[in-house]
């Protein structure tokens, strides 16, 4: 199974989940951070491309809503009997107290995030970020996601 993340949130995410974790970076280096996380955004999404008929792909919002559908899909397509996680309440909250610094919403994270949107829609950025945007937009497109309806 691949998850896949639209790119300027999975980039940003990765940027305040650093800068949460890390002393802040000078701008310049958190260009180039920015940068390098596109460009192995990039070359790893560009490599699923290439074998999306062997994986399921699942995406991020597919994976926090109904993370359930997508090992009924492993399953299906693997002939695999991996129990199915039931998307409840209490399972939830089960899986956030195991990293909570990490999967909770956090508001010094947000704190961070506009800094990090002007970064990444620099015009130093912009055509990686274009280019990771279209190889998410084919790995989608394609036929080995097949999302559950978002309710």
């Amino acid at each position: 199974m691949v998850l896949i993340r639209e790119p300027k949130s999975a980039i940003i995410s990765y940027l305040t989940f650093y800068a949460d974790t890390h002393a802040r970076l000078h701008p310049k280096f958190e260009h180039l951070l920015a940068k390098e996380m596109m460009r192995t955004y990039l070359a790893f999404y560009s490599y699923v491309l290439s074998v999306r008929d062997q994986v399921v792909v699942a995406t991020f919002k597919e994976a926090i809503r109904d993370f359930g559908s997508i090992i009924s899909r492993v399953n299906s397509k693997f002939h695999s009997d991996f129990d199915v996680f039931e998307h409840s309440t209490e399972n939830v909250d089960a899986i956030f107290k195991t990293r909570p610094e990490h999967l909770s919403p956090s508001k010094r994270r947000d704190s961070l995030k506009p800094a990090f949107v002007d970064l990444i829609e620099d015009k130093r950025c912009r055509i990686l970020l274009e280019r990771c945007t279209r190889v998410y937009q084919k790995l989608i497109d394609s036929d080995s996601v097949k999302c559950a309806p978002i309710q």
